[in-house]
């Protein structure tokens, strides 16, 4: 999996520089920010979090602002939430005192900088926070540390039509298989080609050489297959096979192979050579 581009400048850049020991505030003395831009959180990732805090306790102090006679969380929302599953009584936490601005400005960040956002919810965090604060594309990209193009990328997203969307949403097709279909003229024919891209398991090379145009030594623009042979031994083992025939000759491309898949295939070839290559 391609490792998250991090961002160059955090919350530390927004933070006041003055800094105090964490203080402890019962659980119960604390109140979600109504604003908080991410509203739902994985049962099963805030479980996790839940038994490090039962073992280790809350490591960051959650960061929270005096509202008259609330506390409101600034950022460090899921940390708070774990710590009540986990059943503790009090969490550290930091008193922030920048302005109803910054704090949306922080919670905002403070989301682009989890790991387990999807490429969908980056996309609408950054919409969120170039709406809400009414900044521009360079704006953001100077706040987050990112390139105007990476931005530009992640939002370009949220224009797939609804069918590729829940396709990407569900992890079916990736952020490179996204971008190439917003490169198609129509919502139709991105549709059309996103399911037969998750159907088939493309690569996001596989989804490139299938939107070629048709050349001379690819009259046809025919698609990338993989036959049921090969598919069937290296399946299971999720090695990405291609199988082309040109003049005769069938070309065998197997796509992003690590040392240890390398070995599986050389184990599947001295195992299995008569059933995938019969008569030889």
């Amino acid at each position: 999996m391609a490792q998250r581009k991090s961002l160059g400048k955090g919350l530390g850049a927004l933070l006041p520089q003055e800094r105090r020991d964490p203080e402890e505030l019962p659980i119960n003395e604390i109140t979600p920010n109504p604003d908080q831009p991410r509203k739902e959180f994985s049962e099963g990732s805030l479980r996790e979090l839940a038994q490090s805090i039962e073992n280790h306790g809350v490591i960051q102090p959650i960061l929270v602002k005096k509202r008259g006679e609330q506390n409101v969380i600034v950022a460090g929302e899921r940390r708070w939430r774990a710590a009540s599953m986990a059943g503790l009584e009090k969490v550290p936490v930091r008193f922030f005192h920048g302005d109803d601005e910054s704090i949306l400005q922080i919670s905002l960040i403070e989301n682009l900088q989890r790991e387990d956002l999807s490429p969908l919810e980056i996309a609408t965090t950054l919409q969120e926070i170039m709406r809400e604060l009414s900044i521009t594309q360079e704006e953001i990209a100077s706040k987050v540390g990112w390139s105007r193009s990476a931005i530009a990328n992640k939002v370009r997203l949220l224009k797939l039509p609804e069918v590729s969307m829940e396709l990407l949403r569900k992890g079916r097709i990736s952020e490179g298989h996204a971008r190439l279909l917003l490169s198609l003229d129509d919502e139709a024919t991105m549709d059309r080609t996103a399911k037969k891209c998750a159907e088939m398991g493309w690569s996001v090379k596989q989804l490139e050489s299938h939107l070629k145009p048709p050349t001379r030594d690819n009259p046809r623009g025919t698609s990338p297959k993989t036959t049921p042979k090969w598919g069937a031994l290296f399946e299971s083992n999720r090695i990405a096979v291609n199988q082309t025939e040109r003049k005769g000759k069938v070309q065998i491309t197997l796509s992003g192979l690590t040392k240890e898949q390398a070995q599986i295939i050389g184990e599947i070839l001295s195992q299995e050579g008569e059933k995938l290559f019969p008569g030889k």
